[in-house]
C-alpha cells in the first residue's frame, strides 16, 4: 500500500498538470453533409512548476536543488491552494446531415469515440515543500496540508449523436468503461516537528480512494455530451453572433466492487517515528487509524463551456472569439479571448491570452487550413513554452477534418 499523502504527491507531481484547447470552432454553415473528425489534446499545467522541473518529473533526469527552490518560490502561500493538472484527449466523430434520423427531416445523426485521461491537484505550498525540500525547514514548525486533494480519471466511451439541421446542435449520450480512478483528500491536516525533531503531532481528517484490482475495466457508466448553438441579433446591426453553449462528459460511473474508501480522522502524537515513517501509510495502517468502506459512484469529470464562435463566412477579416469554462473536479475557472484572421477563403490564423485553469496567464496561436473537403487545424497554448523552459505548461492540439 502506498503512503497516504505520496498518493497526493504522485498524482499532483508525477502527473502533474489539464487540457485547455482554444483551437476556435467555426459555426459551420455548410449545407447537409457528411464528416469525419479527428481531434487530440495533450496538455499540462501549473501555477508554480516551471518545465524546466515538470519535464523532469515526466520525462526524467536530474531535478536540482535550485529548480526545487526556483519551484517553491513561485508556488502561492497558505491558505490559497495551489494547483495543477493534466489532459489527454483522443476523439474520433462521424457525422451525418443528409440522412433523417428516425425519418425526421429536421434531424441527422452521428457516432463518436474517445480516449481520455484527467489527472488534477489542488494542494497547500508545504505540501510541495515537504515532498521536495524535506522536512528540516519544518522543524519547529507546523506543515499544513489542509484542503489539499488530486484525483486521476482514464476512461473511454462509445456514443450515439442526434444532430439538429438546422442550427447544428448536437446532442449525444455515451457509454463509459472506467480504467482507473484514484482519489485523495485532506480537508484538514498537518504535521509538527519539534525544534529537536524527537516528537511529531500528527492531525489529519481526510479519505483515499482506490482500487487493488488490475482488470482493464474498473466500472461502467454513461455520459452526456451537448453542443448547443444558439444566433444572437444585433438589434442596431442586425448583424448575428454565433454563441456555443457546450457540456462534455456530464456523467456518472458505477465502481467496481473491489474499490475502497480509506477515510482517516484523528490526531496522533508519538516519539517513536520519524517524520517519514510517519508518513508512510504501513506505519498508519499500524496504529489502525483508517477505516475502510465500500467506493460505489463516482462523476466523471466534466466540462461546461460558453463561447462566441467564429463565423468563417462571414465578411470581416478579423473577428474576435472569447468564453468562459468549467471543469467540474478540481478546477478554477478558465477565461479566454483571442482574434481571428482571415488570410483567404483557405486559411485562418490567430492568436488568444488566457487566464485559469491550472495555470497562469498563457498566449496561444493556432492555424486553420482547407484544402479541398479536408480542414486541418493546429494550436498551442502556451507558446512561451515553444521557446523557454520558464513557463508553466506545455499543449498542443490538432483538429483533423473531412466533408464528403
Amino acid at each position: 500500500m502506498r503512503n497516504f499523502i505520496n498518493i497526493s504527491i504522485f498524482i499532483l507531481l508525477v502527473l502533474s498538470s489539464n487540457a485547455q484547447s482554444l483551437l476556435p470552432i467555426y459555426q459551420d454553415t455548410t449545407p447537409n453533409k457528411r464528416e469525419l473528425i479527428l481531434s487530440g489534446i495533450g496538455a499540462y499545467g501549473s501555477n508554480g512548476i516551471l518545465n524546466e522541473m515538470s519535464n523532469k518529473l515526466l520525462f526524467g533526469g536530474i531535478i536540482t536543488d535550485q529548480m526545487k527552490q526556483d519551484a517553491f518560490q513561485k508556488h502561492w502561500d497558505n491558505p490559497q491552494l495551489n494547483k495543477v493538472g493534466l489532459d489527454v484527449q483522443g476523439e474520433f466523430e462521424f457525422r451525418n446531415t443528409t440522412a433523417n434520423l428516425f425519418k425526421n427531416e429536421k434531424w441527422g445523426f452521428g457516432f463518436k469515440a474517445g480516449y481520455y485521461i484527467n489527472a488534477s491537484a489542488l494542494y497547500q505550498k508545504d505540501l510541495f515543500g515537504v515532498a521536495f525540500l524535506g522536512n528540516e525547514s519544518y522543524l519547529g514548525k507546523v506543515a499544513n496540508f489542509s484542503g489539499s486533494g488530486a484525483a486521476l480519471y482514464n476512461f473511454q466511451k462509445i456514443g450515439f449523436s442526434a444532430i439538429e439541421k438546422e442550427t447544428g446542435s448536437i446532442f449525444s449520450l455515451n457509454f463509459v468503461n472506467l480504467n482507473n480512478y484514484t482519489r485523495a483528500e485532506i480537508n484538514k491536516g498537518g504535521i509538527f516537528q519539534t525544534a529537536l525533531g524527537d516528537t511529531l503531532n500528527l492531525a489529519m481528517s481526510g479519505s483515499y480512494t482506490s482500487s487493488a484490482s488490475n482488470n482493464f475495466s474498473k466500472g461502467y457508466g454513461f455520459a452526456i455530451d451537448a453542443d448547443i448553438r444558439l444566433q444572437l441579433q444585433h438589434s442596431k446591426t442586425n448583424r448575428i453572433t454565433h454563441v456555443q453553449v457546450l457540456f462534455k462528459n456530464v456523467g456518472i460511473v458505477r465502481l467496481n466492487p473491489e474499490f475502497s474508501t480509506q477515510r482517516i480522522d484523528t490526531i496522533y502524537n508519538t516519539s517513536g517515528f520519524s517524520f517519514q515513517e510517519l508518513l508512510d501509510l504501513k506505519t498508519l495502517d499500524s496504529l489502525n487509524l483508517f477505516q475502510k468502506e465500500g467506493a460505489n459512484y463516482t462523476t466523471l469529470p466534466g466540462l461546461v463551456q460558453i463561447a462566441k464562435l467564429v463565423n468563417p463566412n462571414d465578411q470581416k477579416k478579423l473577428q474576435s472569439y472569447y468564453g468562459l469554462r468549467l471543469y467540474y473536479k478540481n478546477y478554477f475557472t478558465f477565461m479566454y479571448a483571442g482574434l481571428d484572421y482571415k488570410v483567404n477563403t483557405n486559411i485562418h490564423i490567430g492568436v488568444n491570452g488566457s487566464y485559469g485553469g491550472f495555470s497562469k496567464w498563457q498566449t496561444g496561436i493556432y492555424g486553420q487550413f482547407n484544402y479541398g473537403s479536408w480542414n486541418i487545424g493546429l494550436a498551442t497554448e502556451n507558446t512561451i513554452a515553444l521557446f523557454s523552459k520558464k513557463a508553466f505548461g506545455e499543449s498542443i492540439s490538432i483538429r483533423l477534418r473531412c466533408v464528403f
